[in-house]
């Protein structure tokens, strides 16, 4: 069955058809309850105008928090045992020795 056979047979059932006779359907019917046709007709809703995607962006990192991510990375990779300026000289950040951590 494609997608827009479903359709058509959920439209049916919220607008109180028998989809496969096409008679009405009864008052006592579960589908002509009022909370059951307004979730129908969510669902129609949903599947013809389906969400838009947020698009993620990235922001790029600032310097400081680059500055920390390698340096944690330092130290997993096993540079625990440095200190401060050699770590840095590690990250090629000379200038920036006194400023960090």
């Amino acid at each position: 069955m494609s997608m827009d056979t479903h359709l058509k047979i959920i439209e049916a059932l919220a607008n109180g058809i028998d989809p496969l006779t096409g008679e009405v359907l009864p008052n006592e019917s579960p589908y002509n309850h009022p909370d059951t046709i307004r979730a129908l007709f969510a669902v129609i809703n949903h599947i013809k105008h389906p969400p838009k995607k947020k698009q993620k962006i990235k922001k790029p990192l600032s310097k400081n928090a680059q500055i920390i991510l390698k340096m944690a990375y330092l130290k997993m990779r096993g540079y625990l045992g440095l200190k401060r300026k050699e770590m840095c000289s590690q990250l090629s950040l000379q200038q920036m020795s006194r400023k960090i951590i």
